[in-house]
């Protein structure tokens, strides 16, 4: 448990340094230009994947999910390496005030420094071996902006393009932006439920006085909405439960509700803003627009650019 607990948490990256006790011990697994991926850098990524994967899978499907997500992992491990080689090559930098800052966002996790030197300790780790990790995952990174995001260009014809072209894709349901006061039923002892709707109805009469309707919701609602005054944001039709859904849509912007009674407890809805059902606006959708074709574009890049490095590499996997 432990092992997989420093994994996720200090967010190993999928690659490690290589020293000679480890291409002794261990049986290697790659060969990447002049270094090695060993078993146990597969084994240390795997580990948390089949702890995953066995409590969904069984038997052969287990064993053939395992299988796939080794290739993935295998790949993965080269294709990092030949990122990190290229990294070194043209000497990408990583400061230390760069590596420092990442660790001290993993530290910031743990109750106390010793809890971190600890689960270090445990994985057989030092901090200067977690710096090290680092410093190859910032110069990763900052090579893969500098080889593909830099390169990917999205213009403003092509995402109108995109739209006019599969305008159909951005059909929406109607939505109401909606704001709450909720006061929870006590499910345990029923008998005190009366206390629940007499504050409702004090809320109620608090509401037709006058008072703010985000003031009431952070002061009384027990909806998780409370701490941002009652609001829940847009609400797609057919989203909330039938009773509520058709109270939330009957209403105009401005409109309130009456006190509306569910298992859960007791409700008043406060509509902001109404959209009908349609398609979405270009300048509703052009983010996302914009987002998808960069991910595509960005993908393809990186695929150009990883097989011109494989190109020029000696890879053998064993």
């Amino acid at each position: 448990m432990k092992k997989i607990v420093i994994l996720i948490l200090l967010g190993i990256v999928l690659f490690y340094s290589v020293c000679l006790k480890a291409e002794i011990v261990d049986g290697i697994v790659a060969v990447v230009n002049n270094e090695v991926i060993t078993q146990t850098e597969l084994n240390d990524i795997l580990l948390p994947v089949y702890t995953q994967y066995k409590s969904t899978y069984s038997d052969e499907e287990l064993l053939k999910k395992i299988d796939e997500a080794k290739k993935n992992i295998l790949y993965q491990l080269i294709e990092d390496r030949l990122i990190l080689q290229e990294a070194r090559k043209i000497g990408m930098p990583a400061t230390d005030e760069e590596v420092n800052e990442r660790l001290q966002q993993i530290k910031s996790q743990f109750a106390n420094s010793e809890e971190f030197k600890s689960i270090l300790a445990s994985q057989g780790l030092t901090v200067a071996d977690l710096k090290e990790k680092y410093k190859e995952q910032i110069m990763i990174k900052k090579m893969i902006n500098r080889e593909v995001r830099s390169r990917v260009n999205v213009t403003p014809i092509e995402v109108a393009l995109f739209y006019e072209k599969n305008k159909n894709d951005f059909n929406v349901s109607a939505q109401a932006k909606v704001m709450t006061i909720m006061i929870r039923k006590n499910e345990e002892s029923p008998e005190t439920n009366s206390d629940s709707l007499k504050k409702i109805k004090m809320i109620e009469f608090k509401i037709a006085e006058g008072e703010d309707f985000s003031k009431l919701a952070r002061e009384y609602s027990q909806d998780p909405s409370a701490v941002e005054g009652g609001d829940m944001g847009y609400i797609n039709k057919g989203q909330m439960m039938k009773k509520i859904n058709e109270v939330i849509f009957s209403l105009e912007p401005g409109e309130i509700s009456e006190t509306i009674e569910t298992p859960v407890g007791y409700h008043i809805f406060k509509i902001i803003e109404v959209k009908e059902a349609g398609i979405e606006s270009f300048d509703e959708a052009r983010p996302q627009i914009e987002n998808y074709l960069f991910q595509e574009k960005a993908k393809e890049r990186f695929d150009e650019w990883m097989n011109g490095l494989k190109e020029n590499a000696y890879i053998s996997v064993k």
